[in-house]
């Protein structure tokens, strides 16, 4: 295992040396000239896991005259775990002085144990010629010696509802240690999907500990990238180490129609349901359905449709749907009403039995007379007219009536006399009539006075009216609001 992890720091060093010393062969800058000089201090560094560390850049300039330069580091972005970032990215000299600028190296978490070569550059902004480099080494060094190596999947894109196995190597490159706790998530975005604990009892010296897990993604999980993360903590719950990688999972545009039809006495009614079987939003869909001229005039939708067109002889409904996530499903249903004529016969029916009930049901009507405004003490004759329109003799007929608090009673009348009875609401009249033939009509009339000068207008209740019918059931009828203006 030892030779097995030496072996892999040496290849990952030879690849740093080799990709530097192409950099070297290409480089466009030219050999420093003695005008400028560049040194770093130290020309050697080591930095542990997620710490940052720095070095001073020396830049001397030899002419007599001051100069602006422009300081660069190759690689100028994150490299091999290693990102660099200078204090300054120009500084101006005077002639024949120096000037130190301070570069800082930040070690990632995961970054492999190796030494990486920076070479940085100062390069007069004025005359390009003149120019000189330096290197910096960075020896990386894990904070501990168990740590994770890796993270692979058996596969890096799934199609929708697809299975991905997450296979953790954990690396203890000195003696047996232990015990630790491996956390594995799957994420998308800050969201977590999944989450597996693993306890590791212990790590053999110079061995590797593989834990594997499964998961398979919902059906509908949406398309797009999601991260699984490999956390190594101690029982303690301190974090020693991570790594990171994705899978993404393919867009799948899958809409699916169905048309189903269910017949009643009256009508044929079909059903169209539209699901998103996909994962991914299906936006500006329509449905049509074509119907004969005929057809149409028995078409009666329950959800609308957005727009008709007529062609020849048919008529094209379409319908169009709002956005569609990834399961949801709408539904549209319509009918044929073939006896639709039965409908309009029925309500004809209807109609007419209305009328009938109303033509042929006991009615009363409250009426008054005014001529004038609406003064304090004038009276106001009013007159309750009763009539039983129906073709039976109705009895036991009791007619109520109230005159609201604004109004005094006249204890005058032309025809029936009300037994009187005075409440906080008002006062309450009340006339007993033991019969009305068929067709027969009756008048009552009484007169009120208002007790103040009304502006406006003055409402009257209504009239209530019992009786019993000739099936012997007692009903209520009551007459209109009357408002004296």
């Amino acid at each position: 295992m030892s030779d097995m992890l030496s072996l892999d720091r040496t290849k990952v060093l030879a690849i740093s040396v080799l990709v530097l010393f192409s950099f070297v062969l290409v480089s466009p800058y030219a050999i420093a000239d003695g005008e400028v000089n560049v040194e770093i201090s130290p020309s050697e560094i080591t930095i542990n896991t997620t710490e940052t560390d720095s070095v001073d850049i020396l830049i001397r300039n030899n002419q007599a005259t001051s100069s602006t330069f422009s300081i660069s580091v190759w690689p100028s972005t994150t490299w091999a775990g290693i990102t660099p970032n200078l204090g300054k990215y120009n500084v101006k000299v005077a002639g024949n002085s120096e000037e130190m600028v301070t570069l800082y190296f930040t070690v990632a978490s995961d970054s492999d144990e190796i030494i990486t070569t920076f070479l940085v550059t100062a390069q007069s902004i004025s005359n390009s010629d003149i120019s000189d480099s330096a290197e910096v080494k960075v020896r990386v060094l894990r904070k501990t010696s168990v740590y994770v190596s890796s993270i692979t999947l058996d596969n890096y894109v799934l199609n929708q509802e697809g299975c991905v196995n997450i296979s953790v190597d954990v690396v203890n490159s000195a003696s047996a240690s232990g015990p630790y706790k491996l956390t594995t998530k799957i994420r998308k975005s800050l969201d977590i999907l999944k989450e597996f604990e693993n306890p590791i009892d212990g790590i053999d010296g110079n061995s590797v500990e593989i834990v594997e897990n499964g998961y398979c993604f919902d059906k509908y999980a949406d398309a797009g990238s999601y991260s699984i993360s490999a956390i190594l903590k101690t029982t303690l719950n301190r974090q020693v180490d991570s790594r990171s990688t994705s899978v993404k999972i393919s867009e799948k545009s899958d809409l699916i129609v169905e048309k189903s039809v269910e017949y009643n006495l009256f009508a044929q009614v079909k059903t169209i349901t539209v699901k998103n079987e996909g994962n991914v939003n299906e936006d500006d869909s329509v449905v049509t359905e074509t119907v004969s001229n005929f057809v149409n005039n028995l078409f009666y939708p329950i959800d609308q449709p957005t727009s008709l067109s007529k062609s020849e002889n048919k008529v094209i409904y379409t319908w169009e749907l709002e956005s569609l996530k990834p399961g949801e499903e709408t539904v549209i249903q319509y009918e044929i009403r073939y006896v639709s004529i039965w409908f309009t016969a029925l309500v004809l029916l209807i109609i007419i039995s209305l009328s009938f009930s109303y033509v042929y049901t006991p009615r009363i009507k409250k009426k008054f007379t005014l001529i004038g405004s609406l003064k304090k003490g004038k009276e106001i004759p009013i007159l309750l007219e009763i009539k039983n329109s129906t073709i039976h003799e109705i009895k036991n007929v009791e007619v109520t009536d109230m005159v609201p608090p604004i109004a005094v009673l006249v204890e005058k009348y032309d025809t029936m006399k009300p037994k009187v009875k005075k409440s906080s609401s008002g006062i309450e009249l009340s006339w007993k009539i033991n019969s009305l033939k068929p067709l027969e009509e009756r008048v009552l009339t009484y007169r009120i006075k208002p007790n103040v000068d009304i502006i406006g207008s003055m409402r009257l209740p209504k009239v209530a009216m019992e009786f019993v019918n000739n099936k012997k059931e007692k009903k209520t009828v009551s007459s209109n609001t009357a408002e004296i203006k």
